[in-house]
């Protein structure tokens, strides 16, 4: 895999090692094309209701005119607020890739070609010695673009619907997260199974400490260490070390860091 080159692809919005410009409208855009119903015919059908449940009715919303014709999936891939709860294609997308994590999670620990071979199967696209230790959750594996060496330990989750891209180099200690998916702050909404899915892409020599939860739509530099524990919600650029929550700079990775001796 080339590490410099493009790397969405099919349309897809082209992303380099560097900090991108994220033209992403959050906002009140988020809450277009919802296809508001009924909060009684809501309640009938979501599983976010418990039977019985009973609701006065509400005023029915405008539809996005846009977004009438898209479909739940399209709406994802286009950074629009969509139904991932209540809609068929994605949940058989997210069952199918998570029977594969499950098989994958199951096979014996020294079989190494059998993991890579499967690994090749549920990620979208994965350069050479790529090594992921169980237990490994993502939602859809498709959206997940892995580079050369990449190591992850154990318990890596991605929720990859808005797309994740790491570059080469990428090392990821246990029980790390990588969050494209978030949800309306309104409770209506959030009820109602809808959320929004941006990308997160981390660049190429990376080391991401234990416990790092990154959120949706963050952008991680190449040449940067990020200390255990931290919460990325916003970017980081390249050539740094950033800890905290949230995630902070703290200083710049210099030729002096070359030169200092780990040994005790």
């Amino acid at each position: 895999m080339n590490c410099s080159a493009n790397f969405w692809k099919n349309g897809e919005e082209s992303k380099s090692d560097s900090l991108i410009d994220h033209s992403i409208e959050r906002g009140a855009n988020n809450a277009k094309g919802t296809g508001f119903q009924t909060d009684r015919d809501i309640c009938r059908r979501s599983c976010f209701f418990r039977q019985g449940c009973k609701m006065r009715l509400a005023v029915r919303r405008p539809r996005d005119k846009g977004n009438i014709d898209m479909t739940e999936k399209e709406k994802m891939l286009q950074q629009k607020l969509y139904d991932a709860n209540n809609d068929a294609e994605l949940a058989k997308e997210r069952v199918r890739c998570k029977k594969l994590c499950q098989e994958y999670n199951s096979l014996p620990i020294e079989d190494l070609d059998r993991r890579h071979a499967l690994l090749k199967t549920i990620l979208g696209e994965s350069g050479e010695n790529v090594h992921i230790e169980p237990d490994f959750w993502c939602d859809y594996g498709y959206r997940m673009k892995v580079g050369d060496n990449f190591y992850a330990n154990h318990g890596l989750v991605v929720l990859d619907g808005g797309g994740v891209r790491f570059g080469c180099n990428v090392f990821i200690a246990p029980s790390c997260g990588f969050h494209t998916a978030g949800h309306p702050i309104d409770s209506e909404r959030r009820n109602q199974g809808f959320e929004y899915s941006y990308p997160i892409v981390v660049g190429d020599n990376v080391w991401i400490g234990a416990g790092v939860q990154v959120m949706p739509g963050v952008t991680i530099g190449s040449n940067v260490v990020i200390g255990g524990g931290s919460v990325v919600v916003k970017d980081i650029p390249s050539d740094s070390v950033a800890v905290g929550n949230p995630c902070k700079v703290i200083r710049r990775i210099t030729e002096e860091d070359v030169k200092k001796n780990w040994d005790k």
